[in-house]
């Protein structure tokens, strides 16, 4: 986190977060957890992917 700030602050080339991100908190997440929920965020994004290939 101090990173991020001393980045965020510093002058050149200044750390943004980009006006579409998506903040994932993983803090209390198991790695499945975050796999699961970082695949919903993006199929959510991208639309539902097709399932049916009959």
């Amino acid at each position: 986190m101090a990173r991020d700030a001393a980045d965020a602050g510093r002058a050149d080339a200044p750390l943004a977060r980009a006006m579409d991100a998506v903040e994932l908190d993983s803090s209390t997440l198991d790695i499945e957890a975050v796999l699961e929920r970082a695949l919903a965020i993006v199929a959510e994004r991208a639309g539902a992917p097709r399932t049916d290939y009959s």
